[in-house]
């Protein structure tokens, strides 16, 4: 899996650095490279996790909710119409503001640091059916999502398309979705451990 994602990611930036290429530009570039930079960082905290496939399958979410197994590829070669757009469609050229794809690369930048907090944590504490309370946990029940839509954002903040506003909606839906999911799963598992922890830590809905 951690190959996979390393051969997708470089496989994706080929892709689109062909595509874009007319208007390659620092916003652009400055996407691509972050968003690589993650994908690397996310195929080394999978290789670290743990070793067996069931707590990886259990960490993702695998046994509650198999809709990211295809829609998350699906949205990833979606995303090389944004580049298309950008480089040669122009659809919406008034969402293009320096200011705002400049704030955009700067929440993609700070939202990949505080990953690589989080996922640092997950790597000493996560284990299944364990409820963590502590590090990033005591500001939000689900860190690595509020991570992942900030992520998500940054994309049509710095690309200026309304295929990346579509897109980001979709990972809205997804989000939602799953967190629901989780949810209800550690409170059957959990119980009242889970709904002391949930009263006093927000969560992202």
């Amino acid at each position: 899996m951690p190959l996979a994602l390393c051969a997708g990611a470089i496989f994706f930036d080929v892709l689109a650095v062909l595509i874009v290429w007319p208007e390659l530009d620092v916003f652009a570039g400055g996407y691509l490279a972050l968003v690589t930079l993650l994908a690397f960082q996310q195929a080394l905290f999978v290789k670290r996790l743990s070793p067996s496939p069931e707590v990886r399958r259990i960490f993702y979410s695998q046994h509650l909710d198999k809709t990211w197994d295809y829609t998350v590829p699906a949205l990833g070669f979606a995303e090389l119409l944004v580049f298309y757009d950008y480089g040669h469609l122009h659809l919406l050229p008034e969402l293009r503001l320096v200011p705002v794809q400049a704030a955009g690369l700067i929440l993609l930048a700070l939202t990949i640091v505080w990953l690589f907090h989080v996922d640092a944590y997950l790597q000493k504490h996560f284990a299944p059916d364990k409820l963590l309370t502590g590090g990033p946990y005591r500001i939000n029940r689900h860190p690595r999502y509020l991570g992942l839509i900030a992520t998500r954002l940054s994309g049509p903040l710095i690309l200026a398309s309304p295929f990346a506003w579509a897109i980001f909606a979709v990972w809205l839906y997804l989000v939602h979705r799953r967190v629901r999911l989780e949810e209800a799963y550690l409170r059957r598992t959990l119980g009242s451990a889970y709904d002391q922890y949930a009263a006093r830590t927000p969560g992202l809905y």
